[in-house]
């Protein structure tokens, strides 16, 4: 539970707001007590607070101000807690931004660039997916993918190797429908370079590298940075090629399996309307 409050910036901004208000409170209640305080600021507070209902609780305030060991204490912790309160609203999200923009430059950089160049040289009408995985790619990666294989099977699909990019000798799939005679210019590709999100989750948890103290904190939080993950990914992308391109989740099979079937029709569908032409 306390990991995915720890991940709200909800949590750590009231945070923020209350250790702030603690130490506006004190110092008011401060200057309301100290009777030998005649500085113009200390008279304007007391004209204002005498008599309203604001008068108990800074005299109350002020008598914990006044013991400098009790109040020592608590505004050390109070001062702590908008330090870390700070880090989590402003440090955290940029350093999560910075390893999700360096993963996506990455992986845009040294494959789907050179795929889509490619495609373009190679096809007059392409796809390109790139599935987005889940969670289970990081706890179960041989699983994940024999379970891709196995829906393409079951859907009359086979995959086909090729080599996309000699420079770094990377390989995608091309989808295979068993009743044609060559297979489809429609190329898959799971970004395993995700599997690096889960450094960003441990730097999230504050745990120990390779440990994640819960898996269903973990999951949801790999789909959040997911979606980061692919908006980040589109924005590198060439304005011509979102046609050619698609994003798939694997959240849910039923959708999943409706959205390739889906890009296989239409890609059918443009080749022959493009023989026909």
């Amino acid at each position: 539970m306390f990991r995915r409050v720890q991940a709200s910036l909800g949590f750590w901004a009231v945070v923020l707001v209350l250790a702030a208000a603690f130490f506006v409170l004190v110092l008011l209640s401060a200057l309301y007590v100290d009777s030998g305080n005649e500085s113009a600021i200390a008279a304007a507070l007391r004209n204002l607070v005498d008599g309203s209902i604001l008068e108990p609780l800074l005299r109350e305030f002020g008598a914990f101000a006044s013991n400098d060991t009790v109040a020592g204490v608590f505004m050390s912790l109070a001062a702590a807690a908008v330090s870390v309160s700070l880090i989590y609203l402003f440090k955290m999200p940029d350093m999560r931004r910075i390893a999700i923009e360096s993963l996506a430059y990455g992986y845009y950089q040294n494959f789907i660039r050179h795929l889509i160049t490619h495609c373009i040289e190679q096809h007059a009408h392409f796809r390109i997916l790139i599935i987005i995985p889940s969670y289970e790619l990081v706890e179960q990666p041989e699983i994940y993918w024999k379970t891709f294989q196995s829906f393409l099977k079951r859907e009359g699909f086979s995959l086909a190797d090729a080599r996309t990019d000699g420079s770094f000798a990377r390989h995608s799939f091309l989808v295979q429908r068993k009743n044609l005679p060559e297979p489809l210019p429609l190329y898959v590709d799971v970004p395993t370079t995700m599997r690096s999100l889960t450094k960003v989750l441990e730097l999230e948890a504050n745990t120990p590298v390779g440990q994640l103290p819960d898996a269903g904190w973990a999951r949801q939080r790999f789909d959040r940075l997911a979606g980061y993950f692919m908006d980040a990914i589109q924005s590198y992308m060439p304005q011509e090629s979102f046609g050619n391109l698609r994003f798939v989740r694997s959240d849910s099979v039923q959708d999943f399996s409706r959205r390739v079937s889906g890009e296989v029709d239409k890609l059918e569908q443009e080749l022959e309307d493009y023989r026909n032409s």
